[in-house]
Protein backbone atom coordinates (compact mmCIF):
# COMPACT_ATOMS: atom_id res chain seq x y z
CA UNK A 1 0.00 0.00 0.00
CA UNK A 2 3.10 2.56 0.58
CA UNK A 3 4.52 1.83 -2.55
CA UNK A 4 0.76 2.54 -4.32
CA UNK A 5 0.39 5.31 -1.89
CA UNK A 6 4.14 6.96 -2.74
CA UNK A 7 3.64 6.36 -6.87
CA UNK A 8 0.01 8.18 -6.89
CA UNK A 9 1.64 10.80 -5.04
CA UNK A 10 4.29 11.39 -7.46
CA UNK A 11 2.75 10.95 -10.92
CA UNK A 12 -0.29 13.02 -9.60
CA UNK A 13 2.17 15.88 -8.48
CA UNK A 14 4.18 15.61 -11.53
CA UNK A 15 0.96 15.10 -13.96
CA UNK A 16 -0.29 18.94 -12.45
CA UNK A 17 3.41 20.34 -12.19
CA UNK A 18 4.35 20.11 -16.00
CA UNK A 19 0.60 21.37 -16.89
CA UNK A 20 1.06 24.04 -14.59
CA UNK A 21 4.30 25.25 -15.84
CA UNK A 22 2.98 24.70 -19.38
CA UNK A 23 -0.15 26.92 -18.41
CA UNK A 24 1.88 29.33 -16.70
CA UNK A 25 3.65 30.14 -20.07
CA UNK A 26 0.11 31.45 -21.80
CA UNK A 27 -1.48 32.01 -18.88
CA UNK A 28 -2.75 35.56 -20.19
CA UNK A 29 -3.11 34.53 -22.99
CA UNK A 30 -5.26 31.32 -22.62
CA UNK A 31 -7.96 31.29 -19.70
CA UNK A 32 -11.13 29.48 -21.84
CA UNK A 33 -11.33 26.02 -21.01
CA UNK A 34 -11.67 25.74 -24.66
CA UNK A 35 -8.29 26.33 -25.26
CA UNK A 36 -6.72 25.29 -21.92
CA UNK A 37 -7.60 21.57 -22.67
CA UNK A 38 -6.06 20.69 -25.83
CA UNK A 39 -2.56 21.75 -24.17
CA UNK A 40 -3.62 19.33 -20.96
CA UNK A 41 -4.43 16.78 -23.44
CA UNK A 42 -1.29 17.04 -25.08
CA UNK A 43 0.87 17.52 -21.73
CA UNK A 44 -0.81 14.66 -20.66
CA UNK A 45 -0.09 12.45 -23.61
CA UNK A 46 3.97 13.54 -23.73
CA UNK A 47 3.98 12.49 -19.48
CA UNK A 48 1.86 9.57 -19.35
CA UNK A 49 2.62 6.13 -20.53
CA UNK A 50 -1.34 4.92 -20.34
CA UNK A 51 -4.41 6.30 -22.25
CA UNK A 52 -5.78 8.93 -20.44
CA UNK A 53 -9.43 10.83 -21.01
CA UNK A 54 -9.62 14.92 -19.63
CA UNK A 55 -12.94 16.68 -20.21
CA UNK A 56 -12.69 20.11 -19.34
CA UNK A 57 -9.95 22.11 -17.85
CA UNK A 58 -9.59 25.41 -16.40
CA UNK A 59 -7.15 26.81 -14.19
CA UNK A 60 -7.45 28.05 -10.92
CA UNK A 61 -5.34 30.65 -10.11
CA UNK A 62 -7.50 33.34 -8.83
CA UNK A 63 -9.16 30.92 -6.41
CA UNK A 64 -6.15 29.49 -5.15
CA UNK A 65 -4.00 32.61 -5.44
CA UNK A 66 -0.94 32.32 -5.26
CA UNK A 67 -0.46 29.55 -6.61
CA UNK A 68 -1.82 27.59 -9.57
CA UNK A 69 -4.21 25.00 -10.04
CA UNK A 70 -6.51 23.05 -12.07
CA UNK A 71 -9.95 21.99 -12.11
CA UNK A 72 -10.42 19.04 -14.18
CA UNK A 73 -14.29 17.32 -15.24
CA UNK A 74 -14.31 13.93 -16.40
CA UNK A 75 -11.52 12.37 -15.79
CA UNK A 76 -9.77 9.14 -16.75
CA UNK A 77 -6.56 6.89 -16.74
CA UNK A 78 -7.13 3.90 -18.95
CA UNK A 79 -4.22 0.81 -18.34
CA UNK A 80 -5.96 -2.41 -18.95
CA UNK A 81 -3.64 -4.98 -17.45
CA UNK A 82 -4.80 -8.87 -16.78
CA UNK A 83 -6.67 -9.74 -13.82
CA UNK A 84 -7.32 -6.63 -12.58
CA UNK A 85 -11.14 -5.83 -11.66
CA UNK A 86 -11.51 -2.98 -14.40
CA UNK A 87 -9.15 -1.21 -17.49
CA UNK A 88 -9.84 2.45 -15.91
CA UNK A 89 -6.65 3.13 -13.25
CA UNK A 90 -8.75 6.48 -12.43
CA UNK A 91 -11.79 8.27 -13.41
CA UNK A 92 -13.18 11.12 -11.33
CA UNK A 93 -16.25 13.11 -12.48
CA UNK A 94 -14.06 16.12 -11.20
CA UNK A 95 -10.76 16.77 -9.34
CA UNK A 96 -8.97 20.27 -8.55
CA UNK A 97 -5.35 20.02 -7.37
CA UNK A 98 -2.66 22.58 -6.29
CA UNK A 99 1.17 22.01 -6.32
CA UNK A 100 3.57 24.26 -4.53
CA UNK A 101 5.72 24.89 -7.19
CA UNK A 102 7.98 26.61 -5.29
CA UNK A 103 8.72 24.14 -2.58
CA UNK A 104 9.58 21.35 -6.10
CA UNK A 105 12.35 23.61 -7.34
CA UNK A 106 14.09 24.79 -4.36
CA UNK A 107 13.49 22.03 -1.51
CA UNK A 108 13.04 19.96 -3.98
CA UNK A 109 9.35 18.45 -1.93
CA UNK A 110 6.39 17.69 -3.50
CA UNK A 111 3.65 19.39 -1.51
CA UNK A 112 -0.05 18.42 -3.12
CA UNK A 113 -2.36 20.99 -1.53
CA UNK A 114 -6.19 21.24 -1.74
CA UNK A 115 -6.91 18.33 -3.73
CA UNK A 116 -10.66 17.37 -4.55
CA UNK A 117 -11.35 14.41 -5.51
CA UNK A 118 -15.24 13.50 -6.32
CA UNK A 119 -17.49 10.97 -7.70
CA UNK A 120 -14.57 8.21 -8.94
CA UNK A 121 -13.28 5.13 -8.63
CA UNK A 122 -9.26 4.03 -8.09
CA UNK A 123 -8.10 0.27 -9.06
CA UNK A 124 -4.77 0.13 -8.07
CA UNK A 125 -3.32 -3.81 -8.82
CA UNK A 126 0.53 -5.24 -8.76
CA UNK A 127 0.54 -8.52 -9.94
CA UNK A 128 2.88 -11.72 -8.69
CA UNK A 129 5.95 -10.10 -10.41
CA UNK A 130 5.55 -6.69 -9.07
CA UNK A 131 4.77 -5.01 -12.07
CA UNK A 132 1.64 -2.44 -11.01
CA UNK A 133 -0.93 -0.41 -12.86
CA UNK A 134 -0.38 2.80 -11.21
CA UNK A 135 3.12 2.74 -12.90
CA UNK A 136 2.65 4.87 -15.66
CA UNK A 137 5.61 7.84 -16.25
CA UNK A 138 6.86 7.98 -19.20
CA UNK A 139 10.45 6.57 -19.37
CA UNK A 140 11.95 9.63 -21.19
CA UNK A 141 10.90 11.31 -18.03
CA UNK A 142 13.28 9.33 -16.33
CA UNK A 143 15.94 8.39 -17.66
CA UNK A 144 17.33 5.11 -15.60
CA UNK A 145 16.96 1.59 -15.09
CA UNK A 146 13.62 0.37 -14.43
CA UNK A 147 15.13 -1.50 -11.23
CA UNK A 148 16.23 2.01 -10.12
CA UNK A 149 13.50 4.13 -10.88
CA UNK A 150 12.26 4.37 -7.16
CA UNK A 151 15.88 4.86 -5.71
CA UNK A 152 16.25 8.06 -8.41
CA UNK A 153 12.92 9.78 -8.05
CA UNK A 154 13.51 10.07 -4.26
CA UNK A 155 12.00 13.43 -3.33
CA UNK A 156 13.36 15.18 0.37
CA UNK A 157 9.59 15.27 1.33
CA UNK A 158 6.19 14.34 0.04
CA UNK A 159 3.50 16.23 1.85
CA UNK A 160 -0.16 16.02 0.99
CA UNK A 161 -3.12 17.97 2.70
CA UNK A 162 -6.34 19.07 2.43
CA UNK A 163 -7.67 15.82 0.49
CA UNK A 164 -11.49 15.47 0.20
CA UNK A 165 -12.69 12.26 -1.07
CA UNK A 166 -16.45 12.29 -1.88
CA UNK A 167 -18.62 9.40 -2.98
CA UNK A 168 -15.26 7.30 -4.19
CA UNK A 169 -14.78 3.49 -4.76
CA UNK A 170 -11.36 2.23 -4.04
CA UNK A 171 -9.76 -1.51 -4.70
CA UNK A 172 -6.14 -2.68 -4.35
CA UNK A 173 -4.87 -5.78 -4.94
CA UNK A 174 -1.28 -6.53 -4.46
CA UNK A 175 -1.01 -10.34 -5.94
CA UNK A 176 2.26 -10.37 -4.09
CA UNK A 177 1.39 -9.87 -1.03
CA UNK A 178 -1.79 -11.83 -1.32
CA UNK A 179 -3.78 -8.15 -0.19
CA UNK A 180 -7.13 -7.43 -1.56
CA UNK A 181 -9.22 -4.25 -0.52
CA UNK A 182 -12.07 -2.27 -0.90
CA UNK A 183 -13.60 0.32 -0.11
CA UNK A 184 -17.16 1.39 -1.68
CA UNK A 185 -18.66 5.03 -1.32
CA UNK A 186 -15.49 6.22 0.82
CA UNK A 187 -15.86 9.58 1.62
CA UNK A 188 -12.91 11.01 3.68
CA UNK A 189 -10.76 13.89 4.58
CA UNK A 190 -6.81 13.18 4.76
CA UNK A 191 -3.34 14.05 4.75
CA UNK A 192 0.07 12.43 4.34
CA UNK A 193 3.67 13.25 4.47
CA UNK A 194 6.23 10.94 3.68
CA UNK A 195 9.89 11.36 4.82
CA UNK A 196 12.71 8.92 3.56
CA UNK A 197 10.92 5.42 4.35
CA UNK A 198 8.39 6.85 6.79
CA UNK A 199 4.69 7.52 6.12
CA UNK A 200 2.51 9.49 8.19
CA UNK A 201 -1.21 9.58 7.79
CA UNK A 202 -3.84 11.26 9.66
CA UNK A 203 -7.21 10.25 7.72
CA UNK A 204 -10.70 11.14 8.96
CA UNK A 205 -13.62 8.83 7.56
CA UNK A 206 -17.27 10.42 7.38
CA UNK A 207 -18.99 7.02 5.48
CA UNK A 208 -17.59 4.36 3.48
CA UNK A 209 -17.55 0.65 3.20
CA UNK A 210 -14.86 -1.63 3.77
CA UNK A 211 -13.64 -4.91 2.95
CA UNK A 212 -10.09 -6.63 3.11
CA UNK A 213 -8.70 -10.29 2.81
CA UNK A 214 -4.93 -10.98 3.13
CA UNK A 215 -3.67 -14.56 2.41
Amino acid sequence: MKKFFKWAAISLSILIFLVIVGAAITVWFVFTPERLTPVVRKQAAEFITCKSEIGEVELTFFSTFPRFGLKVSQFALINPMPNTVSDTLVYANQFIGVVDVAAWWKRNEVVLTDLRFSDGTINAFVDSLGHANFDIVAPDTVPTPQDTIESEMSFNLINISNVELNNVSLTYNDQQLKLQTEIRDLTTQLSAEMVADSLTTNIKVKSGVVSLSYD
